[in-house]
Protein backbone atom coordinates (compact mmCIF):
# COMPACT_ATOMS: atom_id res chain seq x y z
CA UNK A 1 0.00 0.00 0.00
CA UNK A 2 1.57 3.38 -1.06
CA UNK A 3 0.66 5.24 2.88
CA UNK A 4 2.56 2.31 4.31
CA UNK A 5 5.78 2.91 2.08
CA UNK A 6 5.29 6.85 2.51
CA UNK A 7 5.11 6.44 5.95
CA UNK A 8 7.41 3.87 6.81
CA UNK A 9 10.34 6.22 4.84
CA UNK A 10 9.04 9.18 6.62
CA UNK A 11 10.19 7.23 10.08
CA UNK A 12 13.25 6.78 8.46
CA UNK A 13 14.20 10.02 7.33
CA UNK A 14 12.81 11.71 10.40
CA UNK A 15 15.29 9.54 12.22
CA UNK A 16 18.61 10.57 10.95
CA UNK A 17 19.22 14.22 12.15
CA UNK A 18 20.45 14.99 8.61
CA UNK A 19 17.64 14.27 6.46
CA UNK A 20 14.88 15.26 9.36
CA UNK A 21 14.12 18.79 8.36
CA UNK A 22 13.58 17.68 4.32
CA UNK A 23 11.30 14.89 6.12
CA UNK A 24 9.80 17.37 8.57
CA UNK A 25 9.08 19.85 5.39
CA UNK A 26 7.05 17.27 3.86
CA UNK A 27 4.70 16.52 6.69
CA UNK A 28 2.06 19.33 4.82
CA UNK A 29 2.16 16.83 1.79
CA UNK A 30 1.89 13.56 3.15
CA UNK A 31 -1.17 14.87 5.05
CA UNK A 32 -2.38 15.78 1.25
CA UNK A 33 -1.64 12.36 -0.23
CA UNK A 34 -3.65 10.77 3.12
CA UNK A 35 -6.20 12.47 2.17
CA UNK A 36 -6.56 11.52 -1.16
CA UNK A 37 -6.13 7.90 -0.68
CA UNK A 38 -8.63 7.75 2.19
CA UNK A 39 -11.05 9.53 -0.04
CA UNK A 40 -10.41 8.11 -3.37
CA UNK A 41 -10.15 3.95 -1.96
CA UNK A 42 -13.08 5.66 0.30
CA UNK A 43 -15.23 5.98 -3.20
CA UNK A 44 -17.98 8.24 -1.72
CA UNK A 45 -18.30 11.16 -3.94
CA UNK A 46 -21.82 11.71 -2.79
CA UNK A 47 -22.90 15.13 -2.05
CA UNK A 48 -23.49 14.74 1.72
CA UNK A 49 -19.91 13.26 1.71
CA UNK A 50 -18.68 16.44 0.37
CA UNK A 51 -20.65 18.88 3.00
CA UNK A 52 -19.10 16.64 5.85
CA UNK A 53 -15.64 17.13 4.38
CA UNK A 54 -16.40 20.94 4.42
CA UNK A 55 -17.77 20.52 7.90
CA UNK A 56 -15.36 19.33 9.40
CA UNK A 57 -12.67 20.95 7.42
CA UNK A 58 -14.32 24.42 8.55
CA UNK A 59 -14.83 23.36 12.45
CA UNK A 60 -11.38 21.87 12.88
CA UNK A 61 -9.21 24.94 11.02
CA UNK A 62 -11.83 27.63 12.98
CA UNK A 63 -11.58 26.29 16.57
CA UNK A 64 -7.80 25.73 15.86
CA UNK A 65 -7.78 29.49 15.09
CA UNK A 66 -9.75 30.55 18.22
CA UNK A 67 -7.61 27.91 20.29
CA UNK A 68 -4.24 29.85 18.76
CA UNK A 69 -5.67 33.39 19.46
CA UNK A 70 -7.50 32.81 22.72
CA UNK A 71 -6.05 30.22 24.51
CA UNK A 72 -9.48 29.40 25.95
CA UNK A 73 -10.26 25.92 24.09
CA UNK A 74 -6.65 23.59 24.18
CA UNK A 75 -4.69 25.45 25.87
CA UNK A 76 -2.10 28.68 25.20
CA UNK A 77 0.22 26.89 22.18
CA UNK A 78 1.25 28.48 18.47
CA UNK A 79 1.92 26.41 15.20
CA UNK A 80 5.61 26.61 14.25
CA UNK A 81 6.59 26.38 10.57
CA UNK A 82 6.79 22.60 9.57
CA UNK A 83 2.90 22.19 9.04
CA UNK A 84 3.37 25.01 5.33
CA UNK A 85 0.89 27.73 4.90
CA UNK A 86 -1.17 29.57 7.25
CA UNK A 87 -3.75 31.79 7.75
CA UNK A 88 -4.28 33.45 11.20
CA UNK A 89 -1.63 31.94 12.67
CA UNK A 90 -3.25 27.86 11.98
CA UNK A 91 -1.60 25.98 9.12
CA UNK A 92 -4.64 24.96 6.38
CA UNK A 93 -3.66 21.02 6.16
CA UNK A 94 -5.23 21.57 10.11
CA UNK A 95 -8.27 21.21 9.00
CA UNK A 96 -7.86 18.29 6.73
CA UNK A 97 -6.02 16.49 9.44
CA UNK A 98 -9.01 16.73 11.86
CA UNK A 99 -10.43 14.96 8.87
CA UNK A 100 -8.54 12.20 8.48
CA UNK A 101 -8.65 11.50 12.12
CA UNK A 102 -12.22 11.65 12.66
CA UNK A 103 -13.19 9.97 9.77
CA UNK A 104 -10.57 6.98 9.67
CA UNK A 105 -11.39 6.41 13.72
CA UNK A 106 -15.62 6.24 12.87
CA UNK A 107 -14.51 3.67 10.07
CA UNK A 108 -12.34 1.28 12.37
CA UNK A 109 -15.09 1.22 14.66
CA UNK A 110 -17.79 0.43 12.28
CA UNK A 111 -16.05 -2.70 11.88
CA UNK A 112 -16.77 -3.25 15.19
CA UNK A 113 -20.24 -1.69 16.34
CA UNK A 114 -23.09 0.31 14.14
CA UNK A 115 -24.26 1.92 17.38
CA UNK A 116 -24.97 5.58 16.95
CA UNK A 117 -23.82 6.38 20.48
CA UNK A 118 -20.96 4.30 19.72
CA UNK A 119 -20.13 5.55 16.98
CA UNK A 120 -19.79 9.11 18.73
CA UNK A 121 -17.77 7.85 21.77
CA UNK A 122 -15.19 5.49 20.91
CA UNK A 123 -14.12 7.42 17.55
CA UNK A 124 -13.53 10.10 19.85
CA UNK A 125 -11.79 8.35 22.49
CA UNK A 126 -9.10 6.92 20.08
CA UNK A 127 -8.22 10.28 18.12
CA UNK A 128 -7.64 11.52 21.55
CA UNK A 129 -5.40 8.52 22.59
CA UNK A 130 -3.65 9.15 18.97
CA UNK A 131 -3.19 12.97 19.95
CA UNK A 132 -1.06 11.35 23.00
CA UNK A 133 0.89 10.00 20.95
CA UNK A 134 1.14 13.12 18.43
CA UNK A 135 1.70 15.89 21.15
CA UNK A 136 5.57 14.56 21.99
CA UNK A 137 6.80 14.30 18.04
CA UNK A 138 4.66 17.49 17.35
CA UNK A 139 6.59 19.43 19.64
CA UNK A 140 10.16 17.89 18.82
CA UNK A 141 9.29 18.32 15.06
CA UNK A 142 7.85 22.15 15.25
CA UNK A 143 4.47 21.22 14.48
CA UNK A 144 3.61 23.20 17.44
CA UNK A 145 4.42 24.51 20.51
CA UNK A 146 3.15 24.55 24.32
CA UNK A 147 3.72 27.72 26.22
CA UNK A 148 5.76 26.63 29.36
CA UNK A 149 6.64 23.36 27.79
CA UNK A 150 3.58 21.47 29.31
CA UNK A 151 0.64 20.38 27.35
CA UNK A 152 -2.45 20.69 29.54
CA UNK A 153 -5.17 17.96 30.62
CA UNK A 154 -7.46 21.04 28.82
CA UNK A 155 -6.27 19.99 25.53
CA UNK A 156 -6.94 16.13 25.53
CA UNK A 157 -10.68 17.04 27.17
CA UNK A 158 -11.36 19.49 24.26
CA UNK A 159 -9.54 16.75 21.52
CA UNK A 160 -12.40 14.26 23.00
CA UNK A 161 -15.08 17.05 22.59
CA UNK A 162 -14.39 18.62 19.63
CA UNK A 163 -14.00 14.62 18.47
CA UNK A 164 -17.46 13.59 19.60
CA UNK A 165 -19.20 17.15 17.91
CA UNK A 166 -17.81 15.89 14.19
CA UNK A 167 -19.20 12.49 15.44
CA UNK A 168 -22.30 13.53 15.92
CA UNK A 169 -22.04 15.50 12.30
CA UNK A 170 -21.23 12.12 10.41
CA UNK A 171 -24.16 10.52 12.42
CA UNK A 172 -26.34 13.35 11.42
CA UNK A 173 -25.40 12.97 7.46
CA UNK A 174 -25.16 9.27 7.96
CA UNK A 175 -21.46 9.22 6.50
CA UNK A 176 -19.38 4.88 6.59
CA UNK A 177 -16.46 5.39 5.51
CA UNK A 178 -15.36 2.20 4.13
CA UNK A 179 -13.74 -0.18 6.80
CA UNK A 180 -10.39 -1.15 5.52
CA UNK A 181 -9.00 1.52 4.08
CA UNK A 182 -10.29 3.50 7.12
CA UNK A 183 -9.26 1.19 9.73
CA UNK A 184 -5.46 1.05 7.44
CA UNK A 185 -5.19 4.84 8.06
CA UNK A 186 -5.90 5.00 11.31
CA UNK A 187 -3.15 2.04 12.48
CA UNK A 188 -0.56 3.37 10.15
CA UNK A 189 -1.00 6.69 11.76
CA UNK A 190 -0.68 5.30 15.03
CA UNK A 191 2.22 3.14 14.43
CA UNK A 192 3.98 6.01 12.96
CA UNK A 193 3.71 7.94 15.73
CA UNK A 194 4.73 5.19 18.40
CA UNK A 195 8.02 4.75 16.53
CA UNK A 196 8.49 8.52 16.30
CA UNK A 197 8.12 8.15 20.06
CA UNK A 198 10.62 5.83 20.71
CA UNK A 199 12.99 7.11 18.34
CA UNK A 200 13.23 10.51 19.05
Amino acid sequence: MILLIFYAVGIVGISYSGSRDLFTSLSAGNLLLTFSVLVLANRDFSARFWISFLIVFLFGFLIEVLGVSTGLIFGCYSYGESLGWKWQGVPLIIGINWFILSLSARGLVLRFTKSKISLVIIPSILITVLDVLIEPVAVKLDFWSWEGGHIPFQNYFMWLVSGALIQICYNTLNIRPKIYISTAVFLIQAVFFIFLNWIL
